[in-house]
């Protein structure tokens, strides 16, 4: 009984494992990118509020999204007002000159923290061009 009772425990920790691979894949897929632009921002963005909202109450797996070292969702609250000044500076910098069309400011995305489980807890993007 004892060796089917280990396999059981062994299949259920796999399992969890590959949850959470699963779960961190939707964040690290943006990790160290370097041409991400505010759509990829507020893509996570959603995703972490999404989170946060199934995991109200549950501390450890909140994910908090930080933008140029401003926080922009931390639990389930979103700086509306910091999301709509960011998209707003990034549209109007598309400008056309001489040397053609000029696209939206990119960022990198960094995973800085992960949870006891191995959850991703804090995603940091910093702004590289403008």
């Amino acid at each position: 009984m004892q060796p089917f009772h280990g396999q059981a425990r062994q299949i259920e920790k796999q399992n969890a494992e590959q949850q959470i691979i699963q779960f961190n894949t939707q964040f690290t897929i943006y990790q160290d990118r370097e041409d991400l632009t505010i759509y990829d921002v507020l893509t996570v963005v959603n995703l972490a509020i999404e989170n946060n909202l199934k995991n109200e109450g549950n501390n450890e797996n909140q994910i908090t999204v930080n933008i140029t070292g401003k926080a922009i969702i931390a639990n389930c609250e979103r700086n509306r007002e910091k999301v709509e000044e960011l998209v707003g500076t990034d549209r109007e910098s598309i400008r056309e000159d001489a040397e053609g069309i000029h696209g939206l400011p990119t960022y990198k995305c960094i995973i800085s923290e992960y949870n006891n489980e191995g959850r991703v807890k804090k995603i940091n993007f910093e702004k590289l061009s403008s």
